[in-house]
């Protein structure tokens, strides 16, 4: 026989499933929404490809993307002087930007191992 306490258990197993299940939902309604930003950031970054041949702005466009989607406080991007392996910051954006684009790294030094 089902008594009013088994009743007033079913109903609350019942409700906290239907907040997990509200829950799962909106977390995979963050999911979806991260990746599609991903696959937008993707996207633009091929118009950024098609749109110029300048290196510079080629760059600064893709960055800027990247930028956008991760947001970060400070970032850069070390190129490879082919000449010399070293590395140096071709874009930097930092409270500290200008020193850093004086920097250069030599094979061994520095940032990651390099």
């Amino acid at each position: 026989m089902v008594t009013g306490s088994d009743l007033k258990h079913c109903q609350k197993m019942g409700s906290e499933a239907t907040m997990e299940t509200v829950s799962t939902t909106s977390t995979i309604e963050k999911l979806l929404g991260r990746r599609n930003a991903e696959l937008d950031l993707i996207v633009e970054i091929g118009k950024a490809l098609t749109s110029s041949l300048d290196i510079q702005e080629l760059l600064g466009a893709i960055m800027e993307k990247v930028a956008f989607l991760l947001k970060p406080k400070s970032w850069s991007l070390l190129m490879v002087d082919p000449e010399t392996g070293e590395l140096y910051f071709e874009i930097a954006v930092s409270p500290v930007a200008g020193r850093l684009k004086e920097i250069r790294l030599k094979p061994g030094e520095g940032i990651a191992g390099w």
